[in-house]
């Protein structure tokens, strides 16, 4: 099955595009100690024309992010590194990322 996704956050060069992130870098309210337990994500057969990353996935020291797979996948005219802070038990394979 293929699906279109609509994407909220756009740049007018395109490139503010982040198809794949989770964070808990918060910016703004709260005293920010108080976080979800992330885990258990699959993102498969995914394909993103242009990008600012391929992926974004930021857990707290506290509460770190887990197991999360990024396979089959495509990501073209990505302007940045992918990055994983706070993550445990990360796999990305079988992905392209290439370059603007």
């Amino acid at each position: 099955m293929i699906q279109t996704l609509p994407l909220g956050r756009r740049s007018a060069h395109g490139l503010d595009i982040r198809p794949l992130e989770i964070t808990f870098s918060h910016q703004g309210g709260g005293d920010q100690s108080l976080y979800p337990d992330v885990r258990d994500i699959r993102f498969d057969r995914i394909r993103v024309a242009r990008a600012e990353r391929a992926h974004r996935i930021v857990g707290a020291e506290a509460q770190h992010i887990r197991s999360v797979v990024v396979s089959n996948s495509r990501f073209d005219q990505v302007a940045a590194e992918a990055v994983v802070q706070y993550a445990d038990d990360v796999t990305v394979r079988n992905i392209l990322i290439s370059g603007s």
